[in-house]
């Protein structure tokens, strides 16, 4: 159809989860554990101008919790990186536009085609009373190609983000 309405809720917590640092810094060696809680809303209205390109708004609110990890062999992310922003968790509310242009020969399996996804975020996130607000921007693309028979497909994937902030938790920054 022209118009696209999708939502969802997710809560899932995670005991095995993995930090090593941030940026070109991190190193095997400074491997952490803690466990993630978080609760996802996410509400889409989209509109499609043509089979491929469309225009999207999304909602998310993304509530987040850090506790002890489940892998006793490695130290706790706030032991290791005791100065990260986000140990005792936050709740972030963010605004993304997305535009999107797919020429997929087929969008469960393809073989064929490309997608590029351009978006823009605006947020905030709420923890210790303080409200940081931030901007995210972004940009993937993706495209199949494939060998003679299709038994071979070269799928190359460059991904990019910025954002523009400080002080966001570090689970806002990947």
């Amino acid at each position: 159809g022209r118009f696209v309405i999708e939502g969802g809720v997710l809560y899932f917590k995670e005991s095995t989860s993995r930090f090593f640092g941030l940026g070109q810094e991190s190193r095997t060696e400074d491997e952490s554990n803690f466990t993630q809680r978080e609760m996802t809303a996410r509400l889409l209205l989209g509109i499609n101008f043509s089979r491929t390109l469309n225009l999207t708004l999304t909602e998310r609110y993304r509530e987040v919790g850090i506790q002890l990890g489940g892998v006793d062999r490695l130290p706790f992310i706030g032991d290791r990186f005791p100065a990260l922003d986000g140990l005792k968790g936050a709740t972030t509310w963010g605004h993304r536009l997305t535009l999107t242009h797919d020429r997929q020969d087929d969008r469960t399996t393809p073989t064929e085609g490309e997608v590029m996804i351009f978006f823009s975020e605006w947020g905030h996130v709420f923890r210790d009373a303080h409200i940081t607000p931030f901007t995210r921007y972004g940009l993937q693309a993706k495209g199949w190609f494939p060998f003679s028979d299709k038994r071979l497909i070269l799928v190359p994937n460059v991904q990019m983000q910025w954002l523009s902030a400080s002080h966001v938790p570090f689970f806002e920054r990947s």
